[in-house]
C-alpha cells in the first residue's frame, strides 16, 4: 500500500512538471477553445432567462449573445484605434511646432556644451569626443533596431491577418456551440468521468477559481499602490495632469518588465532637456523608490493573498522568468500557486497555509 501511494504520488508530480512546461504551449494551441469555455459559464444565467422569460430557444438567445459580445469588442477596438489615429494625426500637425522648440532647447544645449569644452584639456577632450562618437553610434543602431521591428511588426500582422481572421472565426463557432451544449457537455463529463475524479476535480476548480481571484487582487494592491506613489509624488512637484500620468504609470507597472520606467523617464528627460533640472532629479527619485517598494512589497503581497511563504513567490517570479520570458513573471507565479493548490487540495490533508 505504501509503495502504491508512493508511486501514486511520483506519477502525479510528474503530471504536474509536465504541465508547468506544457501550460503555455497548451493554452497557445487551445487558446479559441478555453475562451470559448470560458466565455459560456457567466452567458448561462442570462441565456436561461431569455428562455425562461421570453421562451426564446437556446440556439437563438446563444448566437444573440455571441454576436452581441463580438460587437461589444470590436466596437471597444475600434474606437481605441480611432482614439491612436486622432492622437497620431494631432502630433503630426505640431510637428512643426514641436521641431522649432525641440531645435531651439538643442542649440543653446550646443552653445553651453562649446563653452564648457573649449575650458578642457586635450586628453580630456580626446575621451569626450570618443565617448560622443560612440553614443551617436548607439544612437543611431538603436533607432535603426526600433524602425526595423516597426516595418518587422507590420509585416508580420499583415501576414498573420489570415490567422487572425481564422481565430476569430473559430472563436465565434466554438463559442455558439459552447454557450448552446453547455449543459449537455458538461452532462458526458458527469456521465464518462469516475465519480472520485470529479470529486477532486470540483474541489479543485473551487480552489483554483479562488487562487486566480486573489492573484488578481494582489496585482490590483500593487497598481493603486503604485498610481497613489506617483500621483501624490507629482502633484507635490506641481507637475502637469499628476493623476492621468500617475494612473499610465499604474497601469504599465502591471505588464512583466516595462514598469513605470516607461512612463516616467521620458518626463524625466523631457524636464532634462527643459533645463528643469530639480522636476528632473526628482522624478528619478519617484521612479527609483516605486521600483524599490515594488521589488520588496510584490513577493509579501502576493505571498499574503495567496497564503504562501514569501520565499516561494520570489522563487515562482524568477523561475517563470528563466523559463519563460517576460511572460513568465505573471505565468510562474500562477502556474506555481496552483500546483501547490492542486496538491492540497488532492490530498487534503495539507493546508496550503502549512506550505512554508
Amino acid at each position: 500500500m505504501a509503495n502504491n501511494k508512493y508511486v501514486s504520488s511520483g506519477i502525479i508530480l510528474a503530471i504536474l512538471i509536465g504541465a508547468v512546461f506544457l501550460t503555455p504551449w497548451i493554452i497557445k494551441l487551445f487558446s479559441p477553445f478555453l475562451i470559448s469555455f470560458l466565455l459560456s459559464i457567466p452567458m448561462q444565467k442570462p441565456i436561461k432567462f431569455l428562455e425562461k422569460k421570453f421562451k426564446i430557444k437556446k440556439g437563438i438567445s446563444s448566437a444573440f449573445s455571441v454576436i452581441f459580445v463580438l460587437i461589444s469588442v470590436f466596437t471597444l477596438i475600434y474606437f481605441a484605434i480611432y482614439k491612436i489615429f486622432i492622437e497620431i494625426v494631432c502630433l503630426f500637425g505640431r510637428m512643426p511646432e514641436n521641431i522649432d522648440y525641440i531645435s531651439r532647447h538643442i542649440n543653446v544645449f550646443i552653445q553651453k556644451y562649446f563653452q564648457f569644452y573649449d575650458d578642457l584639456t586635450p586628453n580630456f577632450k580626446k575621451k569626450l569626443d570618443i565617448i560622443l562618437t560612440n553614443f551617436n553610434k548607439d544612437t543611431s543602431n538603436l533607432i535603426t533596431s526600433f524602425a526595423k521591428h516597426i516595418i518587422n511588426f507590420s509585416g508580420n500582422f499583415v501576414s498573420r491577418l489570415p490567422s487572425i481572421l481564422l481565430f476569430v472565426f473559430i472563436l465565434s463557432l466554438s463559442s455558439f456551440f459552447f454557450i448552446k451544449d453547455y449543459d449537455l457537455i458538461m452532462r458526458f463529463f458527469t456521465n464518462n468521468l469516475p465519480r472520485k475524479f470529479l470529486e477532486k476535480f470540483i474541489l479543485i476548480k473551487k480552489s483554483l477559481l479562488d487562487i486566480i481571484l486573489k492573484y488578481l487582487k494582489a496585482v490590483l494592491i500593487l497598481m493603486l499602490l503604485a498610481i497613489c506613489e506617483i500621483t501624490v509624488a507629482l502633484w507635490i512637484l506641481r507637475v502637469d495632469y499628476a493623476l492621468t500620468i500617475g494612473v499610465l504609470a499604474g497601469l504599465v507597472d502591471v505588464l512583466p518588465i516595462l514598469g513605470t520606467a516607461v512612463v516616467l523617464l521620458p518626463i524625466a528627460l523631457t524636464n532634462l532637456i527643459n533645463g528643469n533640472y530639480y522636476i528632473a532629479s526628482s522624478i528619478l527619485i519617484v521612479q527609483i523608490v516605486c521600483f524599490t517598494v515594488k521589488q520588496i512589497l510584490e513577493p509579501k503581497i502576493i505571498s499574503n493573498q495567496i497564503g504562501v511563504h514569501p520565499l516561494v513567490a520570489i522563487i515562482s517570479i524568477y523561475v517563470g522568468a528563466e523559463l519563460f520570458g517576460a511572460k513568465g513573471v505573471i505565468l510562474g507565479p500562477v502556474i506555481s500557486f496552483l500546483t501547490i493548490n492542486s496538491i492540497s487540495t488532492y490530498y487534503k490533508n495539507i493546508n496550503l497555509n502549512q506550505i512554508t
